[in-house]
């Protein structure tokens, strides 16, 4: 006799068969072909409901689709409503997690641990729907029990205490690394506009020390005698070893810190921003010869528009920077303590002039010029033995923007003095940009580059070619040909492809999906870059939080 399963799926085959949908689907082609699995799948769930409903539950518990989480209601206990989630869960220390939590009065507790009969169940599931065998989810199982005794407007504070296990090789073997964490993380609004945010966490990963990670930020308004500016400042310390279930390894310890505040400028048809800024950060390895112990940044940027006329506008702006960096000199091995550490040194200088003219709200002509010097010391260097680069530019730009669609070109040249160009010949640039909105929210853009640099007999061209999926997905490929290094004109390629090289031919592609693509959330980002000649392979892979 047929299995349950078997004669199900032949009776719901039969069903699909004879759908006026079906019918008026098939033609004399798709007549013959036998349906894949997957096909087969959407088809059913499309004529089925309770079966589109099995897949939607399969997401939720998967933590995606169009139902991530779902919250339930259930009984009134001394007034308040207990709530019951499940899907994606907020769990300590995970960015990600799907599993079951429920909340009362400020009180949440809450696993990420599957029973096993729902993994096997989900798993089957997923071969019968979709023909194919699905990739091994994060093998992470966090239970954890969260406390919020302040929640309102202008304070909060949260407690919390997880317990996890992950297995490390999930789908390869059984490696599991478990671990205990504590933290809180709190929330103010202080008087004159301010805000305080802050976060203590410690982890006690098995086998090894407990570790602890720390910050806060504060920001708000600081009046002056000339107005209001806006300051941020912040500081985060992490100890040496410091790890969750998702790091294969603990962090290497230390501090950071930042100050910034801003300045807005409106003054009549002047209008512009001042920053100024600091930076410091400090390394809690252990000291090795040319290893670098804390370095400072202080920073100060200009930016100024003073519009003449409806029509046309002057700009100007200008920026400043100094690092200094404190490395190890020398240790050693029959001493722990370092010799006297080296200071290196540099400070750069830079600004530009232009003026924009619109002849209309869609055309506009923008014309500019600027020069900028980058001066680095060593340790025992003096002024005149440090490397110096001195850079003098002009542009001029034609742009067409109407609704979504954005045309322009860009003639530009720049005038270098440094290792890679020394006899500060000019470098010609001409570039083509056209972007263009397609159907479902898509963009695509291209952008055509050639540098020429006549006195030393180099050249570069490229084009590039990037889709934008609203702000969901990006895909960028590029081909590029020259014997100019790679490095003396701007580039949108902020990555790995920005290494200075002197490939004759470059084929670069990149994938960036969520936030890495300009949205929020998670973040990935996949490059690969493959040169001609000897010169090798370039790849990275990224993930971020945003």
């Amino acid at each position: 006799m047929p299995s349950l399963l078997f004669r199900s799926l032949f009776l719901l085959g039969s069903a699909l068969g004879a759908s006026p949908l079906a019918r008026a689907q098939e033609t004399p082609q798709t007549a013959t072909r036998p349906l894949t699995q997957r096909e087969f799948a959407d088809a059913a769930s499309t004529e089925l409901g309770f079966l589109a409903s099995l897949r939607a539950w399969r997401e939720t518990l998967r933590g995606g689709g169009a139902a991530p989480r779902r919250d339930f209601s259930g009984a009134t206990i001394f007034g308040e409503q207990i709530t019951v989630s499940l899907g994606r869960v907020d769990a300590p220390t995970l960015r990600n997690g799907t599993g079951l939590a429920a909340r009362w009065n400020g009180l949440e507790v809450g696993t990420t641990a599957q029973p096993e009969a729902l993994s096997e169940a989900i798993a089957r599931f997923d071969s019968l729907m979709l023909g194919a065998k699905v990739a091994v989810p994060d093998q992470t199982e966090m239970t954890w029990l969260r406390a919020r005794p302040v929640q309102s407007q202008d304070a909060e504070v949260e407690l919390s205490l997880a317990r996890g296990q992950r297995d490390m090789r999930a789908g390869e073997g059984e490696e599991w690394r478990a671990g205990t964490f504590a933290g809180a993380r709190a929330r103010f609004n202080l008087p004159a506009k301010w805000s305080l945010r802050g976060d203590v966490t410690r982890a006690q990963i098995e086998d090894q020390n407990a570790a602890i990670s720390w910050g806060m930020d504060a920001a708000g308004p600081v009046s002056h005698p000339f107005g209001v500016a806006r300051a941020r400042l912040g500081w985060r310390d992490v100890d040496a070893g410091f790890a969750t279930l998702s790091d294969s390894r603990g962090a290497i310890g230390g501090s950071n810190g930042a100050l910034e505040i801003v300045q807005d400028v409106a003054l009549g048809p002047v209008a512009g921003s001042l920053k100024l800024g600091a930076e410091e950060r400090q390394s809690g390895a252990t000291p090795a010869t040319g290893q670098e112990t804390e370095a400072q940044r202080a920073r100060s940027e200009a930016q100024m528009r003073l519009k003449v006329t409806p029509n046309l506008s002057l700009r100007a702006g200008g920026q400043w920077q100094m690092d200094t960096t404190t490395r190890v000199a020398s240790v050693l091995d029959d001493e722990e303590v370092p010799s006297p550490a080296a200071r290196d040194w540099a400070q750069q200088t830079g600004g530009d002039v232009g003026v924009e003219w619109k002849f209309s709200p869609a055309l506009s002509l923008s014309v500019s010029a600027g020069a900028s010097r980058r001066q680095a010391l060593a340790a025992g260097e003096t002024p005149n033995q440090g490397a110096a680069t001195e850079e003098e530019r002009r542009a001029v730009e034609v742009r067409h923007r109407a609704g979504d669609a954005d045309f322009r070109v860009r003639l530009a040249q720049r005038a270098r003095r440094d290792d890679l160009s020394v006899s500060g010949a000019p470098i010609s640039q001409w570039r083509v940009e056209a972007a263009h909105p397609l159907v479902g929210g898509m963009r695509l853009k291209t952008i055509l580059d050639v540098a020429d640099d006549a006195q030393n007999g180099q050249n570069a061209h490229s084009i590039e070619a990037q889709l934008q999926l609203a702000r969901a997905a990006r895909f960028d490929a590029r081909y590029r040909q020259g014997n100019l290094p790679q490095g003396l004109l701007s580039s949108e390629w902020k990555s790995a492809f920005n290494t200075p090289q002197s490939a004759t031919q470059q084929w670069a592609a990149r994938f960036n999906a969520g936030s890495a693509a300009g949205g929020t959330g998670l973040g990935l980002a996949l490059e690969y870059a493959r040169s001609a000649g000897s010169n090798p392979d370039s790849w990275r892979v990224g993930v971020q939080i945003k």
